[in-house]
């Protein structure tokens, strides 16, 4: 009935709708290993939050914060590389950058850089092991502060809600010398696995933190603790990131968005393809007026020669000339 038709077309639109809405609502995961889909769970749609990321390298390719920080939060981004740093300073204009790199102590370091950025190491160890491998290797000499004096001077009485701890094997050098009842985000995020392998190190450092912190999941990389007093659904963290938490991989996204500015290009091009034909045809046909106003002409003008020369005066002119 025509009843039963607008009632399902209306519930067809609504469901339209809800669609789109879900879909434009998705989170878009940037992290290399899904941290920030981790991180969401806890905080939820949290807008106003406060993170630190030591190691932060690409403000966008496998960044843990980036997610955060188009939903409003704000933070400290260390990262020690040049042109990591740059492109860190002009996409986080609301967060406080610095390039340095965190260890126990203030001096100046060497930052042994790879072909793969991702992968810099202040640990003189590590860069053997590339060494080894075959990689080279550039160096910079770049400031160290230790998370202590970067809390003193930068953090102020401001709560982080989590920092994530990168450093390609300085991981006990920071831990080691934090305050931890001073330092104290309610989230930590470490990279527990030896660069560029599998193997566990996070023994190496656990027990610096085990007095203020509780471990709750391991993503295979990164170790995540909440703070003792931090009250967390360990039961729901336990899981790995999954089709229930709605989100859609940076990668992906950037392909979508790359086919969608190609279909709109293809779609202006294909206009102005349009506009040039219809504009060749007015040319044409404005072309062909002019020889057909041509050959009118012509024709006119052999006409009233042939009635010339019918004529008395022409018969005279072609008898005295010819």
């Amino acid at each position: 009935s025509s009843l039963q038709t607008n009632y399902l077309t209306r519930l067809f639109f609504k469901f339209r709708r809800n669609f789109k809405r879900t879909k434009s609502n998705r989170m878009i995961s940037y992290s290399q290993n899904c941290e920030d889909v981790i991180l969401s769970r806890i905080f939820k749609e949290k807008i106003k939050g406060f993170c630190v990321d030591i190691g932060a390298c690409h403000p966008v390719h496998d960044s843990v914060t980036k997610h955060f920080y188009e939903l409003g939060w704000r933070g400290i981004n260390i990262e020690p590389q040049p042109e990591m740093f740059e492109l860190l300073r002009k996409d986080r204009g609301h967060d406080i950058n610095l390039q340095a790199a965190i260890t126990d102590r203030s001096s100046d370091v060497v930052l042994y850089i790879p072909e793969s950025r991702a992968n810099s190491t202040c640990s003189e160890e590590v860069a053997k092991t590339y060494l080894n491998h075959g990689e080279v290797l550039d160096k910079v000499v770049v400031k160290t502060l230790s998370l202590n004096e970067l809390w003193s001077v930068y953090g102020g009485d401001k709560q982080v809600d989590f920092l994530k701890i990168d450093v390609e094997g300085l991981e006990v050098e920071i831990l080691k010398s934090a305050d931890l009842g001073i330092v104290n985000p309610s989230i930590l995020v470490i990279e527990s696995t030896r660069p560029q392998s599998t193997d566990s190190v996070f023994t190496e450092w656990e027990h610096f933190i085990e007095n203020h912190y509780r471990y709750f999941y391991f993503d295979g990389l990164n170790r995540f603790y909440h703070r003792k007093d931090y009250s967390i659904d360990a039961e729901g963290m336990a899981v790995p990131p999954n089709v229930f938490d709605d989100y859609i991989l940076w990668t992906e996204e950037d392909k979508n968005r790359q086919l969608h500015k190609a279909v709109e290009q293809n779609k202006e091009l294909i206009s102005r393809i349009r506009a040039d034909t219809r504009n060749m045809e007015r040319e044409r046909k404005a072309f062909e007026d002019k020889v057909i106003g041509l050959e009118n002409a012509y024709h006119e003008l052999l006409e009233k020669q042939r009635s010339w020369e019918r004529s008395l005066l022409g018969r005279l002119y072609e008898k005295i000339f010819n």
